[in-house]
């Protein structure tokens, strides 16, 4: 099913189990502010893999349609959007450049947060150049367990998504309970999926269920051209506004989490930061696409009933 949220879990639960809990602890609460203000404006995160993905499932179930067919029209959006997403991240950069700034905090020159603090809380650490196979099968053992647990509680409580109650269950590390040999294998193995089998699931999803046809028809549409500008345009303003009245600088809270919230997930999160010149800032791209889109997906599963009667 096109919709089926298997083929993402390993990259989600390594992606949040291989970030520092000092670095969810610390930044978390502040970060949440502009994740929320974005996601209350726009209702998007996730990109192609970790929002489209299942959410065509999600339409389709309570709708009739066919998945596919909503798979194109989120398709089409999101990767506009993602071109929409660069151009934006190119021009805050270039406007950051510019001497006076336009208002206090409105350019970190690559600092996220006004107040300042220990850098070293907010990167990521060094990885293993290598996994062996004992650590690798211990990630995918744990992604095992993490997504029948989802299943079983999204069999009985249906309001959510079990794809999103497993991602409930990994932020669960905040605790301190997990083994640090277990995260570290769970960040391994979702390396590997993210790597080899989820670009591949990407391109068959693709080839198989999307009519390009339609596609074009949706890129050859001016009002959905503009609809989709007026998405990636409010998500990067809501997101600099509401971050800067909690301490952010406007250029890089407007970056991240504003623009990679509406951008097509990890390869679109590597475009927008590169054309920002703002690499560094990638631990929180993967905060708001992972912790973004189990919000989108919740509330999803609460919009989309509604969508039946």
């Amino acid at each position: 099913m096109i919709g089926d949220a298997r083929p993402s879990l390993g990259p989600d639960a390594g992606s949040i189990l291989g970030m520092p809990r000092a670095l969810l602890v610390k930044a978390g609460p502040h970060f949440a502010v502009p994740v929320l203000g974005t996601i209350a404006a726009t209702i998007m995160a996730g990109g192609l893999g970790l929002g489209a993905l299942p959410m065509s499932g999600m339409y389709a179930a309570h709708t009739g349609q066919d998945a596919s067919a909503v798979m194109g029209d989120l398709m089409s959006a999101v990767v506009l959007a993602n071109v929409f997403c660069i151009i934006f991240a190119g021009l805050l950069n270039g406007l950051g450049k510019n001497r006076p700034a336009l208002f206090a905090g409105f350019n970190g020159n690559g600092d996220l947060i006004r107040v300042k603090g220990d850098r070293r809380d907010l990167s990521m650490p060094k990885k293993a150049a290598h996994s062996t196979h004992i650590t690798l099968g211990k990630g995918l053992l744990f992604a095992a367990v993490i997504f029948v647990v989802g299943e079983l509680v999204g069999a009985h409580l249906t309001f959510l998504h079990p794809y999103a109650w497993a991602i409930i269950m990994v932020i669960l590390k905040l605790t301190g309970w997990l083994p640090k040999d277990l995260e570290e294998s769970a960040t391994d193995w979702g390396d590997l999926i993210n790597a080899v089998p989820v670009p591949a699931l990407l391109v068959g999803v693709s080839l198989a269920y999307i009519k390009i046809d339609e596609v074009l028809v949706s890129l050859a549409d001016p009002a959905f051209i503009i609809l989709t500008f007026l998405c990636v345009l409010v998500a990067g303003l809501s997101s600099g506004i509401i971050g800067w009245l909690v301490k952010f600088n406007f250029v890089e809270v407007a970056i991240v989490p504003g623009l990679v919230m509406a951008d097509i997930g990890g390869s679109g999160d590597v475009s927008v930061l590169n054309a920002s010149e703002r690499m560094h800032l990638m631990p929180f791209a993967a905060i708001t696409n992972r912790i973004g889109c189990t919000l989108v997906l919740f509330l999803t599963s609460l919009m989309v009933p509604m969508l039946a009667l």
